[in-house]
């Protein structure tokens, strides 16, 4: 089952952002980042599985969460690019 996961991040030390574009890409089938911090990923897989994958990368005080997104949003309300939305609302 395909879904939309939020992943956010919360570093300590500095920024993985580069670092962890590969593995977005590599375990993904599409992702947009909004913020040096927030990915929103197209996947078959599960938050368990996503945790797994990342969790090598993480700092001992690093935080991650990663939540699924309900397709389509509803009751949802934000301000994002408009980059974002057309990702979001774009057929898949």
């Amino acid at each position: 089952m395909f879904r939309f996961l939020h992943i956010g991040f919360v570093w300590t030390w500095r920024v993985k952002a580069k670092e962890l574009e590969p593995i977005f890409g590599g375990h993904s089938f599409d992702w947009v980042r909004y913020s040096p911090n927030c990915w929103i990923v197209w996947t078959d897989q599960t938050p368990d599985y996503w945790f797994d994958v990342l969790q090598p990368h993480l700092g001992a005080k690093d935080q991650v969460l990663i939540a699924e997104l309900h397709q389509p949003l509803l009751n949802s309300r934000g301000w994002l690019s408009e980059f974002v939305w057309e990702w979001i609302n774009r057929p898949r």
